[in-house]
């Protein structure tokens, strides 16, 4: 394996925090509207932007277009007119970013990173799908800009992720072979498959897990080893998982709008929570607020457990929450006779993986629990082209 010299970062969900810039921005906008900001808008929100930024990443549509869109997608459902002419919608959507620019800001360990890499000698540069302007404007805005040798923006390279090129083109501009250099993101399809498909080592960032807002680190200590650090050789074993938690108690109908609220906080669907397969747990702190979830879908045959709603609140993620949440629904998910666990995640990998998770087929998961809510969701919007697929067998945690 050759040495590694460079290190190349995504930006938005990697060292900026863009999900949490946005729903701020989100929630100020539509005040200023007359609308009061709630999970339900910023959920459509947030769907509107996956999916026009996906037609503008495509080459389907302009950037400019891809937000005039994501105005005629949501406002009208908020009771908003809705300019009919491109500028009025142009000088609408300046309102959000206005809101969204005032939020801007980095994750908490991206500055330190940046510095720690480059005093170890590393060459460091970003590549990131977005317009030349705004991505340079993120970076001096939240004090990055100086800490990094290269900018490769996808408007000036004419090319976007997960297209190999792209990354050839960040190794040349940092001067060294693409298997030279790392790079990290928070996306495995975008930004962790399409490295490795350019012949770079690649990471991924997992800000969804546990102690999120210092996931960098962890993830860059996988692969950057301190000097005269002997890598391992052969597999890891993973570590035991706690036992699973105790104080859960099912979910019952009247608890649909905490959990609604408590999994759009956590950037999870929401679609079949009244699914009658749908099986799920929440934990309460003394004050009766949802600080967990977890739970699964079973297939026709009970042979197959979807895994899904697994959230924890982010001030007990340090102590192992996660991990325990998503025990339990392995545990009861095999106390109720299924064989296999399946789930989709694009940004929580290794948090899976320690779990004994490996990537799957995701057209395999569909097959097996193709009478799940989530599936026929993600097929008939097309969602299911897009997701990360995960799967174990649970023979190991039967009663």
């Amino acid at each position: 394996m050759a040495r590694i010299r460079a290190v190349g970062f995504d930006l938005d969900g990697t060292l900026f925090d863009h999900r949490g810039s946005a729903r701020a921005g989100v929630d100020a906008f539509v005040a200023s509207l007359g609308v009061a900001p709630s999970d339900a808008v910023r959920e459509a929100w947030s769907a509107a932007e996956r999916e026009q930024f996906e037609h503008w990443r495509a080459g389907r549509i302009g950037f400019a277009e891809q937000r005039r869109r994501r105005l005629r997608q949501v406002l009208p459902g908020l009771g908003v007119s809705t300019p009919t002419d491109d500028a009025g919608l142009d000088a609408l959507f300046e309102r959000y970013l206005d809101a969204y620019r005032g939020a801007w800001r980095a994750f908490s360990d991206s500055a330190d990173e940046l510095r720690r890499l480059r005093h170890d000698g590393y060459r460091l540069g970003i590549l990131t799908n977005g317009t030349d302007e705004q991505q340079r404007d993120k970076l001096h805005v939240i004090g990055l800009t100086d800490l990094v040798d290269v900018i490769c923006t996808s408007e000036r390279i004419g090319v976007a992720k997960p297209d190999a090129r792209a990354f050839h083109h960040l190794a040349g501009e940092l001067g060294v072979e693409p298997s030279e250099c790392l790079f990290a993101g928070d996306d495995a399809e975008h930004d962790v498959a399409g490295a490795r498909a350019a012949r770079m080592s690649a990471v991924l960032v997992d800000r969804g897990a546990d102690d999120g807002e210092h996931a960098l680190a962890g993830a860059l200590a996988s692969m950057l080893r301190p000097a005269g650090a002997r890598p391992s050789r052969g597999r890891t074993t993973a570590r035991r998982s706690p036992a699973p938690r105790t104080s859960l108690a099912p979910a019952r109908p009247a608890d649909e709008r905490d959990v609604r609220a408590f999994l759009t906080e956590a950037d999870l669907t929401l679609a079949g929570l009244d699914a009658p397969g749908l099986r799920l747990w929440l934990e309460r702190d003394s004050a009766g607020a949802v600080v967990g979830s977890t739970g699964f879908e079973l297939s026709a045959d009970g042979e197959h457990a979807l895994v899904r709603s697994v959230a924890v609140a982010p001030n007990l993620r340090a102590d192992g929450a996660g991990t325990s949440l998503a025990t339990h629904a392995l545990a009861e998910a095999a106390a109720a006779g299924a064989e296999r666990a399946w789930l989709f995640s694009r940004r929580s990998g290794p948090f899976w993986q320690k779990l004994g998770f490996v990537p799957a087929d995701r057209d395999a998961l569909a097959g097996a629990l193709a009478d799940t809510h989530q599936v026929q969701l993600f097929r008939a919007t097309g969602q299911l082209a897009r997701e990360v697929a995960w799967t174990r067998p649970l023979a190991d945690l039967r009663p």
